[in-house]
């Protein structure tokens, strides 16, 4: 199972690379600055820029699992490196809508919300396993991470598909009052 979510993790990150190639080469072809302000293809930027330092993460967090004298500095990196990571881009993204004064959508305060929860459920599921010894949130934790990590990936498909079409449909709209 945990090779799977390794798996959808990468394919995430592609995903979301072709969404800010797609929205930024979209962007560089407009003519049209009213959409420009967004937050969104700065927050799907973020996310990428996230799932990278996650790759790494994992990574390192994997390679120190095959020796017993590592084991727990790895699954300390791994849960607390995520969590760091996850309220980290929230931070920044905030801080950058704010001092750019960009537009957050619902989708965009979905992706912060959700990164924020996952960073939230990254500590808890280190405190039941390793702190408390409890080891109860496991399914849940591996489950919600993952249904959380689609959502998000199908939601970054479904708004950049949005957001090209709009942002060219109103450069169509455009060019037809110039001509007219």
């Amino acid at each position: 199972m945990i090779e799977f979510l390794f798996q959808i993790n990468k394919m995430s990150l592609a995903i979301e690379l072709a969404a800010v190639f797609a929205i930024t080469a979209s962007n560089l072809i407009s003519v049209n600055h009213r959409i420009r302000g967004e937050a969104f293809p700065l927050v799907v930027l973020l996310m990428c820029v996230t799932s990278i330092s996650h790759l790494g993460i994992e990574y390192i967090s994997r390679s120190m699992w095959a020796s017993e004298d590592t084991l727990a500095l790895g699954s300390l990196i791994w849960y607390l490196g995520f969590s760091a990571s996850d309220f980290l881009f929230v931070a920044i993204t905030i801080f950058s809508c704010r001092r750019f004064a960009l537009r957050r959508d619902t989708l965009s305060d979905f992706i912060l919300f959700t990164f924020f929860v996952i960073g939230f459920v990254q500590i808890i599921r280190y405190t039941d396993r390793y702190i408390l010894g409890f080891d109860v949130t496991g399914d849940f934790y591996r489950y919600l991470i993952l249904t959380l990590n689609l959502m998000t990936t199908i939601g970054v498909c479904m708004y950049s598909a949005e957001y090209i079409r709009r942002n060219h449909t109103a450069e169509l709209k455009v060019s037809i009052r110039e001509r007219s």
